[in-house]
């Protein structure tokens, strides 16, 4: 990611992410809404469970916005056009501290998606970013409800030596908030995560080339990790 690290660990660090403007969700247990990764795949590897919460939940957004399309086109519509996320104090060198982006847009005849509702939501904090509309709260709130929906999901738990890897391009994913057994390192729940370029992988829209999430995998030779 921007800050160069290539394995993160994905638990419970006791930061709170509505006071510490540099803390992701993955560093809390928080429950973590449906968002992608960055790289062209992510990779998530189980070295200890929680007895208590932390379900994950994986879902085709290609096969939500059609759902979309199907019932709001004009939804579809906005949700293809600029939405301002919160970098989270990842933004790439010289660059301000929110990324502006569409959700969906089709480049090269296929279909990307680029979702953190909750990050949309915390860049509506500053007053540089213009208000979401009505018009805009009601295409997320329409995604958020068919992420949620089990006709649309996969809900699993993860045991210790399981991995799940997808496609960060047409795939989203979630967590539900959790609680660890303890407060030593040994009593916490433990996930490792990789974003991975894929050698050869397929041209991305100009704009992601902006984003902390993809920017890098457009000034590497190699899409191997990034």
């Amino acid at each position: 990611d921007a800050s160069n690290t290539l394995l993160h660990d994905v638990r419970d660090t006791g930061a709170n992410i509505d006071t510490q403007h540099n803390i992701r969700t993955y560093q809390t247990n928080r429950a973590q809404p449906f968002h992608n990764d960055g790289g062209d795949v992510f990779a998530l590897f189980c070295r200890r469970q929680s007895p208590n919460g932390g379900q994950s939940q994986i879902v085709s957004a290609h096969a939500v916005f059609n759902e979309i399309l199907n019932r709001r086109p004009d939804l579809a519509k906005v949700l293809s056009e600029p939405f301002y996320f919160d970098a989270r104090g990842q933004n790439l060198p010289g660059k301000p501290w929110y990324q502006a982006l569409p959700i969906f847009q089709n480049y090269g005849g296929r279909w990307f998606v680029m979702y953190k509702r909750h990050y949309i939501d915390y860049a509506q904090r500053s007053d540089e970013i213009p208000r979401l509309t009505e018009k805009q709260i009601e295409a997320l709130d329409l995604m958020d409800a068919l992420c949620a929906d089990p006709a649309f999901h996969l809900a699993f738990e993860m045991s210790p030596g399981d991995m799940v890897v997808g496609n960060n391009f047409t795939t989203l994913h979630a967590r539900s908030a959790y609680k660890d057994m303890g407060p030593t390192t040994g009593d916490k729940r433990h996930m490792l995560r990789l974003w991975l370029g894929v050698p050869g992988g397929v041209a991305l829209p100009p704009a992601f080339e902006e984003t902390r999430e993809f920017g890098p995998l457009f000034h590497t030779t190699e899409r191997i990790a990034i």
